[in-house]
């Protein structure tokens, strides 16, 4: 069994990276770093960035000697192709080589957890893996921006108002544990890609991640829905999550300056276009 850390960034998201990777390292204490890997994709597309060519050089090294301290195995990819426009893409290459008896970590560079939540993730899913289960495991929230997310939100946040998000440290909560940590099943299927969602490889190679859903878009949204499909159709998939572990945005990172060229389309907007034909498509494989 791999556990593969699946990220992708953008130059601007450099800064970020380096923390988690920094947290990550210090995450590998006491858990088999010989079933780890990082995979990762520092995307430099020209036709999406604008960037001279020796800064693009600098933040290339900068990449390379932040990886390079990383205590696990590395697959690294600098992105320069013209139809690899984002997180999407980097996905669909991480499920395309995986196998089977991997588990997939997706884990964005604005993000913050608690470096005890990998031990644990590998822990369960290991487990889950022992009884031949198609799994989705994720750790919890705070109270976030509407009523839907509050399955995932731990109880010690549940009665904050909706947008409590936008107002916290989300370096001092996410370090702490809240409540005894255990696993439990979720009662719906509902969580966010890079908040060090974890799924086992054989359910992501399943659904997939369709070729029409370009750059960033609704994959988790996609998966969910997949998920109920699978359910109805008398496949087995559960929705764990680890109680006790709360995982938080870093909501002034997205505020940085990109390097991303103007007039780019909406690829969430064009992904939405496509989601309902490919819902009926993947139902229709079943």
């Amino acid at each position: 069994q791999m556990n593969t850390l699946s990220i992708h960034l953008f130059p601007h998201e450099l800064i970020g990276y380096k923390r988690v990777v920094e947290h990550l390292n210090l995450s590998f204490f006491n858990i088999p770093i010989n079933d780890v890997k990082v995979d990762v994709c520092l995307n430099m597309n020209p036709d999406i960035i604008e960037c001279k060519k020796q800064h693009a050089t600098q933040i290339i090294d900068e990449f390379m000697y932040i990886t390079e301290t990383l205590n696990v195995r590395r697959d690294i990819n600098i992105n320069k192709k013209p139809n690899f426009l984002g997180v999407n893409e980097h996905r669909r290459y991480t499920i395309n080589t995986s196998l089977d008896t991997d588990t997939i970590i997706y884990l964005d560079c604005d993000l913050h957890f608690n470096i005890k939540l990998l031990g644990l993730m590998i822990r369960y899913s290991t487990h889950l893996l022992s009884q031949n289960k198609m799994f989705i495991l994720t750790p919890q929230c705070v109270r976030l921006w509407d009523s839907s997310w509050d399955c995932l939100v731990n109880k010690y946040f549940v009665k904050n108002q909706l947008g409590f998000y936008k107002n916290i440290n989300p370096v001092k909560i996410a370090k702490k544990t809240y409540g005894d940590v255990s696993l439990n099943k979720s009662k719906q299927f509902k969580w966010a890609g890079g908040w060090f969602t974890g799924m086992s490889a054989k359910l992501a190679k399943l659904i997939g991640i369709p070729r029409r859903f370009k750059g960033y878009g609704p994959d988790d949204t996609f998966m969910m829905k997949c998920c109920e499909l699978l359910n109805k159709n008398k496949y087995d998939v559960e929705q764990y999550i680890i109680s006790g572990m709360v995982v938080c945005e870093d909501t002034q990172s997205s505020k940085n300056e990109t390097m991303f060229k103007e007039n780019i389309i909406d690829f969430r907007m064009e992904c939405n276009k496509h989601f309902q034909n490919e819902v009926d498509i993947f139902s229709k494989k079943l």
